[in-house]
């Protein structure tokens, strides 16, 4: 009983010393995507994004902070903004905070990304991809 009890101790002095502060690059508690151009904004309004799909293939990224592979999307989109195509947006949704917009699109896991039209209506979702060019890619792909 008492060799249970130790074998999980590393686990958990892990798990306490985690830090939870938000990682580099993050503004507050969310991401700051401020300096990140024209092609990588935070989400506004639904309509902002459904306006700017006309001219541009959106693509809400919802995120969380707290999530690796996120903040590993964000570093990767950082690192390689002249990947980015000048007619895609890439629109950073708090995965936390967005719950109406989570049920509209039917999205129930943080990193994952959706396809919007120009009446907002869901064209594509996907869940998991890290670098922006193949986040571009499967945007873009009919």
């Amino acid at each position: 009983m008492k060799i249970r009890i130790l074998a999980g101790l590393p686990l958990m002095v892990l798990l306490l010393s985690c830090s939870c502060q938000p990682a580099a690059g993050q503004k507050g508690s969310f991401y700051d995507v401020s300096a990140l151009g024209p092609q990588v904004l935070p989400f506004t309004t639904e309509q902002a994004a459904q306006e700017l799909a006309k001219t541009h293939t959106v693509v809400y990224f919802f995120t969380a902070t707290w999530c690796f592979e996120c903040q590993e999307t964000y570093r990767d989109v950082q690192a390689n903004l002249k990947a980015i195509p000048s007619d895609f947006t890439l629109i950073y949704v708090n995965y936390d905070q967005e719950s109406i917009l989570k049920q509209k699109y039917g999205v129930t896991v943080q990193h994952t990304f959706v396809l919007v039209g120009t009446q907002g209506e869901r064209k594509k979702i996907w869940v998991g991809t890290i670098p922006i060019v193949d986040i571009v890619a499967i945007a873009k792909r009919k």
